[in-house]
């Protein structure tokens, strides 16, 4: 179970280099006086402290595990199922909190559009309700079919059983979400305002959002590629992935509003007394009509 540690260590590692990276922008923007807790707000604590909880989690386990089997002694079944579900519960959290985020602002996109937000709030509380499914009653049913490697790798491969693999029920649900989230942000900000001057707004979301689209399909990808290896790098793709998880969602908060203060400094002081929001998500829905009134982008 050492194989474990090491990666759920780098997993760690990584996310706090993300956080003392971004650390002036989170400080200025999300711990500013007086603090309020905003439902935006709230996604970005969730999205960066509790990758930090999950990592620390996953080191425990790994030294508890590592300790109770020492040398190459077998872990038991009971023991692989306590971290497969660990595991599945944490991945399914992080990315539904980096949905939230992208699906916020689809919302403000469509300019908080009630029939927008209904399918988004539909769509997500149906993969939500996927998700409960697949982690407490279809795992607690067939987790017994499963085999365990001495790493407490699950040695059914993605071949296997396609249709009932809870590895391509995750995939696909994910793939598909993401298709959903970023085709109507992609509409929005390209085709339903292709003849208007855009503003840089648009172009920080379109960046965001393809490089939070290429990252999650990467790693959705890399997770079924390795389900079922017995190799030690496909350790590396869970506590990996958390990082990817946690790290597109703050960067795509934090982008966000460093963007709406450099804009709003450039603003009369009458709508510089406004008080900001974490995000300008609230504000987005009127920044092509901001600029095509102005005349010039923003």
């Amino acid at each position: 179970m050492q194989a474990r540690l090491i990666p759920s260590v780098l997993g760690l590692v990584v996310t706090s280099c993300d956080s003392l990276l971004t650390r002036h922008k989170e400080l200025e923007y999300v711990w500013k006086r007086p603090l309020q807790l905003t439902f935006v707000r709230c996604l970005f604590i969730l999205a960066r402290y509790l990758a930090l909880l999950i990592h620390i989690g996953n080191i425990v386990l790994a030294s508890i595990l590592s300790i109770r089997f020492l040398g190459h002694q077998q872990p038991t079944d009971d023991a692989c199922i306590i971290w497969f579900n660990f595991q599945t519960a944490s991945c399914y959290s992080m990315v539904l909190i980096l949905e939230l985020i992208l699906s916020i602002r689809v919302f403000a996109l469509y300019k908080q559009s009630l029939k927008m937000g209904l399918f988004l709030l539909i769509m997500l509380a149906g993969r939500m309700a996927g998700s409960i499914y697949m982690t407490v009653i279809w795992n607690q049913v067939h987790i017994q079919q499963f085999k365990f490697t001495k790493n407490c790798v699950s040695i059914v491969s993605v071949a296997e059983r396609p249709i009932r693999n809870p590895t391509v029920a995750f995939i696909i649900g994910e793939i598909f979400i993401h298709l959903v989230i970023h085709g109507l942000a992609w509409k929005r900000t390209i085709w339903d305002l292709r003849t208007f001057a855009r503003p840089p707004l648009f172009s920080v979301l379109n960046r965001d959002g393809l490089k939070v689209f290429a990252a999650v399909s990467f790693g959705v990808v890399s997770i079924g590629v390795c389900a079922g290896n017995k190799a030690i790098p496909v350790l590396l793709v869970y506590p990996l992935f958390i990082s990817l998880v946690s790290t597109a969602g703050c960067r795509t908060i934090l982008n966000l509003q460093t963007l709406n203060v450099t804009t709003r400094r450039e603003t009369p002081s009458s709508e510089q007394n406004n008080e900001l929001e974490l995000t300008s998500i609230n504000d987005i829905s009127t920044w092509d009509a901001r600029s095509r009134l102005e005349g010039t982008c923003l």
